[in-house]
């Protein structure tokens, strides 16, 4: 899967990919493990994407986080990159991207 994250980032036309980082300079805050039982999923779906890039105690957040689901979720539809899965050898992850499942 991990060989797949540079073709995903160059079709959605990403410069970067940053991936299981800390912000830059000094932290304060370490990671929490919360962070790693979402990350480090297969698939991750919704509610992985409030704990990896926004605040899943706040509304006015998870809010946001719903509508960038589901944009990101309208373009892989759309997208033959996803129909590249299962030309690769990733049926099951071709059949629930397809299926709109995203465990």
């Amino acid at each position: 899967m991990a060989n797949m994250v540079p073709a995903l980032a160059d079709h959605l036309g990403i410069d970067t990919v940053l991936i299981g980082t800390n912000p830059p300079g000094e932290n304060e805050i370490p990671i929490e493990q919360v962070f790693f039982d979402h990350a480090l999923k297969p698939i991750n779906d919704l509610e992985d994407e409030y704990y990896l890039f926004f605040d899943p105690a706040s509304e006015k957040s998870r809010r946001p986080a719903k509508e960038s689901h589901e944009r990101i979720g309208q373009r892989l539809e759309r997208s033959s990159f996803i129909n590249s899965f299962y030309n690769r050898g990733f049926p099951e992850i071709y059949c629930r991207f397809r299926n709109n499942e995203r465990r």
